[in-house]
């Protein structure tokens, strides 16, 4: 619905994609778009044409895949948010390799915004991300909305306990994600945590702040302050007991997980599988935590 998005993808000028449509259209003796100002939208034929050519296009991706899958195993590239990367996926990347041993992956580890366009010219196939957005031009599966609820070390609650049970926050060292989602307040959590709670008197904006939320689970366990849980991400570190929840009940982080690919896949594709195995762990993960969570 862009020119100037249409030029950026094929490497070519604005005119250029101008001039081609007017040719293809003059050719045709077809209208293909509608223009309203700088707005394009496809006509009723455009759409029949696109949906027409989409299935060629996807009919010689299968082919080609076929004949690269005789010479080498296919490598997906897979972009993920840090944390979520290392707290969640690798430790579960064994049953995937087990499963599909015939799919190598290549996990980068980022949490830039993503878009078709950049997702296509950085070769992501797949990408998992942890934000409030919405990915109109991308294929978005929500897979769960996240719970946020405080957590530190056994022995830091010890040594806190009358702190913590009087909620006197003043006397104990908050440790934050400083970016929970790119654009996000770095007090976000913490200030939506004290909303939540009647506790709006509390300064969120003090203790340690960390560019990753893993840093701030490490500072947690090695009895520096009180992180902020994400329930899918601290599961773990709850289950071995190097962190525990102080307070009964949790509340959602407005945020949500999100698989992004830059169109649909076929099924029993590389990509497909990967896509559908991350979902599938999701859920096994969501349903235990909600019978762990308190």
């Amino acid at each position: 619905s862009s020119f100037t998005r249409a030029a950026k993808e094929l490497g070519v000028t604005q005119g250029a994609v101008s001039q081609r449509i007017m040719k293809l259209e003059k050719r045709l003796g077809l209208m293909l778009f509608r223009r309203v100002g700088r707005v394009m939208t496809l006509s009723e034929q455009g759409k029949a044409l696109h949906a027409s050519c989409q299935n060629a296009f996807y009919q010689i991706d299968e082919t080609l895949d076929k004949l690269q899958s005789q010479k080498s195993k296919k490598i997906l590239q897979i972009s993920c948010y840090p944390t979520v990367a290392m707290e969640w996926l690798i430790p579960r990347l064994d049953q995937f390799n087990r499963q599909y041993d015939h799919i190598r992956l290549r996990i980068k580890a980022e949490l830039h915004r993503l878009d078709r366009l950049n997702m296509r010219r950085e070769s992501i196939d797949v990408a998992l991300r942890y934000d409030k957005e919405t990915y109109q031009d991308l294929e978005a599966i929500p897979l769960m909305e996240e719970q946020i609820f405080p957590v530190c070390s056994p022995d830091y609650y010890a040594q806190n306990i009358a702190a913590i049970r009087n909620r006197d926050f003043r006397n104990l060292t908050l440790l934050h994600d400083s970016m929970p989602w790119e654009g996000a307040d770095p007090t976000h959590e913490w200030r939506a945590w004290f909303a939540g709670n009647q506790l709006a008197e509390q300064e969120a904006d003090q203790g340690i702040f960390f560019n990753f939320l893993q840093l701030a689970y490490r500072a947690a366990i090695a009895n520096q302050g009180i992180a902020m849980g994400r329930s899918l991400l601290v599961s773990d570190h709850l289950n071995r007991g190097e962190l525990v929840q102080l307070y009964d009940g949790f509340l959602p982080s407005g945020a949500t997980y999100h698989l992004l690919t830059p169109y649909s896949f076929r099924q029993q594709s590389p990509e497909k599988l990967f896509v559908d195995w991350v979902y599938q762990s999701f859920l096994a993960s969501h349903a235990l935590l909600q019978k762990g969570v308190k």
